[in-house]
């Protein structure tokens, strides 16, 4: 499910997607692919973003959206099995029907603001809000308290995250099981119960070399590594795999390799400007390439943000570079020619892929002194500058 700026799987549910896929309390709304919403205990709220790697949810209530005086008289109350607070916020009464700090036309009269669940005392109304404490603006500064509620306020959900990773990484849907409330993982054989996924390789056939497709990488690469004096690991899909990859330890340099084009919806491919025509054209063109697979999407992107954090070395080969990007909070082109070629002279024009001259395109780089670059290809260095191949991965952020 997507709207402005959010894109949301489990815990969320709504539209396409059946109630069994997500927790009860968490019908996610898109208007018009532009809005999202959300109802919690009878409130009205606006989804303004969601970070499901964390499971925070920012929200702000839509009334407060509206300004301090066009209050739904009903306090933000959550479930405490499926929310729970985090650092960083607290809750703060508005009272209304008093003489106070700001004036509504509420009765003629105005209201004030205290800290924690007061109720209203002697006024007429009171309404319970959570909101960020990182910048609170003064008690009198009524125009900066609206702000501040239209910015919204984080929830942390209550949700079983590692488990919902396993059954991910094991080619299963995170769901539901509406007969005892509990996370359970729906696999592709329709089975459903368990945590994880069976994954069970097709055999291959006798006397024909096999790509395992658990593991995704060619002997081409296993043998370059080797010749290099290093040992390969090869990050398999499995259950489990990212406490495999948070516990590895030390990691020398990460090699991501060929594959199809990361998934579009990872990246802001509706800023795009493609037509729907022009979308399915390159779909046929480039068939092979536009075949998505986002559990191998989900475990490189991880394996990406791994390197940025620890600051791994890190060599792209061609996908590789797209998940970089990506991983980097960038963007891409999905056809050059069709996004950027009719938008430069035709001299400078490029294919999106140039199928009669597929290795052609050359450029030569200097290597740096005294790395392992430079000591790895010495014997092969003209002046200290080699010749590769150029990949172009154009992207964009």
């Amino acid at each position: 499910m997507r709207g402005r700026g959010v894109f949301a799987g489990f815990p969320f549910w709504g539209k396409d997607r059946s109630p069994a896929c997500g927790v009860p309390e968490l019908e996610l709304r898109c208007e018009n692919n532009d809005i999202a919403r959300m109802n919690i205990s009878q409130v009205a709220y606006r989804v303004l973003e969601i970070n499901q790697d964390d499971g925070i949810l920012r929200i702000a209530r839509e009334d407060s959206l509206v300004g301090l005086c066009s209050p739904q008289f009903m306090n933000s109350t959550f479930n405490p099995k499926v929310f729970e607070s985090v650092e960083g916020s607290k809750n703060l009464t508005f009272i209304y029907g008093f003489h106070g700090l700001f004036t509504c036309e509420i009765n003629d009269q105005g209201g004030y603001i205290q800290e924690g669940d007061t109720g209203p005392g002697e006024c007429n109304l009171s309404v319970l809000v959570p909101v960020s404490t990182t910048d609170l603006p003064p008690i009198w500064n009524f125009p900066g308290w609206e702000e501040l509620l239209r910015k919204g306020f984080e929830v942390r959900l209550k949700v079983d995250r590692e488990a919902c990773w396993e059954c991910f990484t094991s080619s299963g849907a995170c769901g539901i099981d509406c007969a005892n409330n509990q996370t359970t993982c729906y696999c592709p054989n329709q089975s459903s119960g368990s945590k994880t996924c069976a994954i069970l390789p097709a055999p291959a056939a006798p006397g024909k070399k096999s790509r395992n497709s658990a593991l995704e990488i060619g002997e081409y690469h296993l043998d370059l590594v080797v010749g290099y004096g290093a040992v390969p690991v090869i990050v398999p899909r499995v259950s489990g795999l990212h406490m495999l990859l948070d516990s590895f330890e030390p990691i020398h340099g990460v090699l991501l390799c060929e594959g199809e084009d990361v998934d579009p919806s990872l990246y802001e491919a509706e800023k795009s400007n493609l037509s729907l025509e022009e979308l399915e054209e390159i779909r046929r063109i480039h068939a092979s390439d536009t075949a998505i697979d986002r559990e191998q999407d989900s475990i490189e992107l991880r394996l990406a943000k791994l390197c940025l954090e620890r600051n791994i070395p890190y060599l792209a080969i061609c996908r590789g570079s797209q998940v970089l990007n990506v991983a980097s909070g960038g963007t891409l082109y999905q056809d050059i020619e069709k996004e950027v070629s009719k938008k430069i002279h035709e001299s400078q024009r490029v294919k999106h892929m140039d199928y009669d001259n597929y290795d052609g395109h050359r450029h030569v780089v200097k290597v740096v002194e005294n790395t392992p670059l430079h000591d790895w290809f010495r014997d092969s260095l003209e002046e200290d500058k080699m010749e590769i191949w150029l990949i172009v991965i154009t992207t964009r952020g």
